[in-house]
């Protein structure tokens, strides 16, 4: 496999001893910070590095059959670790990416809603916005408070109860949820609340950027949704420019790229699909695979300190850390807290 001829290794060791082994991180920097943009694994970044070599070796070749091949392998990875059929999926460079994908091909009409939260990644509400304002749709911004989402993130379904009954009947035209909020790290909870959206007649997308690697067991087509889409690279440690889009059958042929290049018109993968990093997802499905047992050992270890950490459950694989007193920030702000993330990495190598 890809793996072998690569020369990449899997590490078998466990702990502090393995991070060497596992990532290219710099050795004294204290990597706490994946949601942001992830830290890939070492042998993801090997492998990355053999496909592109024989890209080069023979682009043709490459393009037309072994490039196939592999993203073919990659699709069914995805699909398997989400619980979906190789035939919904296609890869993507990231999850905005994917958004826009769905909110472009959107039969929207003037008056029409799409709804999002006050959580929803500024990237996704910025582009719902443009899709809306050049439509003649409207944007609803639905507000969830921290007391909302903790002890039990459930009380989010009687908000979004109220909201989408005061949108005229029809009007909704879609929902983009979030399958967990990365600030608190809370997983919501996504079934309900796609319900609500769909008894009201709404498409549902639900943006699961940070649910790969971070929500156990994730089968998307159980949730019910229209759409749903994560990114690879934040805890799945691929290399960037990795994600997937999943579509319900019935949607696929309404969905078109943002690029229209040679796949137009042969059908949703063909259309959509973006080789990119999707082709490393065999080295990172078998370090994955290897380090499950031992992943274990991180279950469970929160403490009063994390944010909704008091065993309701909800929270994703994120832990948001309340901070002591400290005197040199005696206010919690914006600006107080840009310069405490900047101290922190400068001088302690902490992210």
């Amino acid at each position: 496999d890809a793996v072998q001829r690569a020369g990449g290794q899997l590490p078998l060791a466990f702990g502090m001893p393995a991070r060497q082994q596992l990532f290219c991180l710099e050795p004294d920097a204290v990597y706490l910070n994946h949601g942001s943009y992830g830290a890939a694994f070492r042998l993801g970044v090997e492998v990355a590095h053999w496909h592109q070599l024989q890209l080069e070796a023979q682009p043709v070749r490459f393009m037309e059959t072994d490039g196939i091949r592999g993203l073919v392998a990659a699709v069914a990875q995805v699909a398997r670790w989400v619980g979906a059929e190789p035939a919904d999926v296609v890869p993507v460079p990231n999850a905005t990416t994917a958004v826009n994908a769905v909110l472009h091909s959107l039969p929207l009409r003037k008056g029409d809603v799409i709804l999002v939260m006050n959580t929803t990644y500024p990237a996704v509400r910025s582009a719902a916005a443009r899709i809306a304002a050049r439509s003649g749709a409207r944007l609803l911004l639905v507000n969830l408070a921290a007391a909302d989402l903790s002890p039990d993130p459930r009380a989010v379904i009687a908000i979004m109860r109220r909201a989408v009954a005061a949108v005229a009947p029809g009007r909704l035209a879609l929902a983009i949820l979030d399958h967990v909020i990365s600030f608190p790290p809370v997983i919501l909870p996504v079934k309900e609340l796609v319900e609500v959206c769909r008894q009201a007649g709404a498409r549902v997308l639900l943006d699961g950027a940070h649910a790969f690697g971070s929500v156990p067991d994730l089968d998307v087509p159980s949730l019910g949704a229209d759409y749903y889409t994560s990114n690879l690279h934040k805890w799945g440690c691929c290399p960037k420019g990795a994600a997937f889009l999943w579509a319900h059958p019935r949607l696929q042929s309404g969905l078109l790229p943002l690029v229209t290049s040679h796949g137009y018109g042969q059908g949703f993968r063909a259309e959509v699909a973006c080789h990119n990093s999707a082709l490393v997802l065999e080295a990172a499905n078998s370090l994955h695979d290897q380090l499950a047992v031992e992943g274990e050992q991180g279950d469970g270890l929160s403490s009063p300190a994390i944010v909704g950490g008091d065993g309701q459950g909800g929270n994703a694989g994120m832990l948001a850390v309340r901070l002591p007193p400290l005197t040199a920030y005696p206010a919690a702000s914006t600006s107080s807290a840009g310069e405490l993330h900047d101290m922190l990495r400068q001088q302690h190598g902490i992210e």
